[in-house]
């Protein structure tokens, strides 16, 4: 299926430019060096370092995949600390049981609708395509473009 913007056929999945604009980047490098004193003695030293990163470009960033459980993560880390402040006696007892019991029914609630709607968003970038001409964001059933998910 064509563009639904500039109507050309060259187009890659999101997926795939996703994956073609990350670069690892990783480099280790060694020194030594030797100095003279003003006794005449001499001295040595020798070091080394090493460097990873990770380099993304726009397009990929744009066709990233989306991201999931958002809130439940807030939740999981609230339940974490109060739990672990109600164990330890940094807080009112009181107030870390009760945030320990909201946040863990909230995950409860949270949990299942995150998945759900992470899912859903999942198997619309899996067919979202772009366009290597426009770089318009499609997916080719559908007959309206969007970008980044936002239908326009």
């Amino acid at each position: 299926m064509p563009c639904p913007r500039c109507n050309s056929n060259d187009w890659k999945l999101a997926s795939l430019v996703y994956q073609e604009g990350l670069s690892s980047i990783k480099t280790y490098t060694t020194g030594t060096g030797q100095a003279f004193t003003g006794s005449g003695k001499t001295a040595f030293g020798f070091g080394g370092s090493s460097t990873r990163a990770t380099q993304q470009t726009a397009l990929s960033q744009a066709a990233s995949p989306p991201r999931g459980f958002v809130f439940a993560k807030v939740l999981g880390f609230i339940l974490a600390v109060s739990f672990f402040c109600g164990l330890t006696g940094i807080g009112n007892p009181y107030v870390c049981f009760t945030l320990s019991i909201l946040s863990g029914l909230g995950l409860a609630l949270v949990i299942p609708g995150e998945s759900k709607s992470h899912d859903d968003a999942m198997t619309d970038w899996s067919a979202t395509s772009v366009c290597q001409r426009c770089g318009t964001f499609f997916i080719p059933a559908r007959d309206e473009p969007f970008i980044r998910g936002n239908r326009r």
